[in-house]
């Protein structure tokens, strides 16, 4: 199991470092994933799905279990829109949206969720 992300802030790679949960593996181009992931994903413009991770869905979707998404609530709907779109075009999981890199009570949580997710599947 791993935690996969692109992060342009930085914030989608701190979430995962601070679940502590798995290894942590950045998307770089032509990257093939042959465990089970949860992707933590953020949005660009309003809500749109990185390019990058298009790019790295196109070839991993398959292992995917679940999505988090890491926004900032300034920008309304489009709050991790795009992490959000990538749970419902997937049909995976959508553990949490978390604001920036997530305060400690809700990485606790979101740690304690997937932890039961996993044990229950």
């Amino acid at each position: 199991m791993k935690f996969v992300y692109f992060s342009l802030t930085g914030n989608t790679k701190k979430i995962a470092d601070k679940l502590a949960l798995f290894e942590c593996q950045e998307i770089k181009k032509d990257l093939f994933i042959n465990d089970k992931y949860i992707l933590i994903a953020s949005s660009v413009g309003f809500g749109q799905i990185q390019s990058e991770v298009k790019d790295f869905l196109t070839k991993n979707s398959k292992n995917m279990i679940g999505v988090i998404g890491s926004g900032n609530r300034n920008w309304g709907q489009s709050y991790c829109k795009a992490a959000k779109t990538i749970a419902k075009d997937y049909d995976v999981k959508y553990f949490a949206s978390i604001e920036l890199a997530g305060t400690t009570t809700q990485i606790v949580e979101l740690r304690k969720n997937i932890l039961e997710y996993l044990n229950g599947n």
